[in-house]
């Protein structure tokens, strides 16, 4: 996944001859403020303390690309790239890594996250060689990996989608994780109740789950949060939903729906379907058997997009 930041964007160079990243700080702000962040490098060794999100390069769903990202959208340019501001710096990210920072952004406090388009140097092939050959002890030692799965759809009952966003951020869960990132514990309030049949219908059908690269971005992590626009879930508790138990164990999947179930397995169609969901959960519950040996992880995702 790469962004389309500008090649002459001064990054704070990483620390020599250590294994170091650039987490990026989420500052604080209401839906509809601009984005602001800053980018600090990091060894290891001290410990950094950020949450690695995982995420496709492309929208989630086909209409997200539709919505706008920000207060005063020009109708003619949604779903367009835009600048956030890093280190008071405009750089550009693809349309939705912005929403994702736009619900993850807490109103009070500062969120610290590694995202790969920002905090490695996309334009430097040698440092990008060398942060991509410690990928995965960067979702490792990450305190959570965040899934994001994209928004619902709001084209068709909202008049104003940004505001609507806006609406359910306020009431919604994703604002809570610099409390979860603080806190030794995790806090039960802080996650959303299980989804109705529509909305789990709607979660099976992102783009996310077909892709390749996410398989050690799921199975690595020790903590792995699920986000589907403001709410979000545990994995934990993901995989106790009842409608996700009863399709685990083949009672009901055909009753999602004929396009959750059968699309997907084409790379090419926005609708995934149950199965690449479900390829990916049990590989994370058997990360520690082996199952997780890199023949069989071959064989099981081999269908699976990049």
């Amino acid at each position: 996944m790469s962004s389309i930041a500008t090649t002459t964007f001064p990054y704070p160079p990483l620390p020599v001859g250590v294994d170091a990243l650039r987490i990026l700080i989420l500052q604080p702000g209401d839906f509809s403020d601009p984005i602001k962040c800053t980018l600090t490098p990091a060894a290891f060794s001290m410990k950094p303390k950020y949450l690695a999100l995982s995420y496709t390069w492309r929208d989630s769903y086909p209409d997200n690309s539709e919505l706008p990202i920000g207060r005063f959208p020009d109708k003619k340019k949604k779903g367009v790239d835009a600048a956030i501001d890093v280190n008071d710096i405009p750089f550009y990210v693809r349309h939705n890594l912005r929403l994702a920072l736009l619900h993850l952004r807490s109103p009070t406090q500062p969120l610290p996250i590694w995202a790969d388009a920002i905090c490695i140097n996309q334009a430097d092939t040698q440092e990008r060689n060398a942060q991509v050959a410690i990928m995965s002890f960067i979702y490792m030692r990450a305190l959570k990996v965040v899934t994001w799965l994209g928004v619902k759809d709001y084209g068709k009952r909202h008049l104003n989608p940004f505001h609507g966003m806006a609406m359910d951020w306020k009431a919604g869960q994703t604002r809570h994780l610099p409390t979860i990132v603080a806190a030794s514990q995790d806090r039960q309030h802080c996650y959303s109740l299980e989804p109705d049949h529509a909305t789990f219908a709607r979660i099976v059908q992102s783009a996310y789950w077909p892709r390749l690269w996410i398989v050690q971005e799921v199975c690595l992590p020790r903590q792995l949060v699920v986000v589907y626009g403001s709410k979000m879930w545990k994995y934990e508790d993901l995989c106790q939903w009842d409608v996700l138990l009863k399709v685990r164990t083949s009672s009901i999947s055909a009753e999602i729906s004929p396009s959750a179930v059968t699309a997907g397995e084409n790379a090419n169609d926005p609708g995934i379907g149950i199965g690449a969901m479900i390829r990916l959960l049990d590989a994370r519950d058997a990360r520690h058997t082996s199952s997780t040996v890199l023949e069989r992880l071959i064989e099981t995702f081999a269908k699976s997009a990049c």
